[in-house]
């Protein structure tokens, strides 16, 4: 029996691998934003454990974007997007720990600045 996610794990995996490195950027924005958004639905559903996967998806992707910073080829912006990363990571345990979402009100903001701010480089880029 056919997967009926095949073809859209196929399209990903295939995005993944041939998309630029600030292209990677972006998709890893747009993951931590989606998975924010569904813990949000969750909550209001009163799903809890859902909420918590997805604060817990979102925690992992910010994890490894700080992981990926390269303070020495410019050590003002790897310093810069880290405190800001902390900053973010410190209102998803917030509302991971307290279960509620209402941390992430002032996050989503700066998230979708940032996600905008790197969507134009890929552009610029391309």
């Amino acid at each position: 029996m056919m997967n009926m996610n095949a073809p859209f794990n196929l399209y990903r995996e295939a995005s993944v691998t041939t998309a630029s490195p600030a292209g990677l950027v972006v998709m890893l924005y747009e993951g931590v934003t989606r998975d924010l958004n569904q813990a949000e639905e969750a909550f209001s559903e009163e799903r809890y454990l859902d909420m918590d996967q997805n604060l817990a998806k979102a925690q992992r992707i910010v994890e490894e974007l700080i992981h990926a910073l390269k303070p020495e080829v410019d050590e003002e912006f790897a310093k810069g997007l880290t405190d800001i990363y902390l900053f973010v990571l410190s209102r998803i345990l917030k509302a991971r720990t307290e279960k509620d979402p209402a941390h992430l009100l002032d996050v989503k903001g700066v998230w979708e600045e940032l996600a905008e701010g790197w969507r134009e480089a890929v552009k610029k880029a391309s």
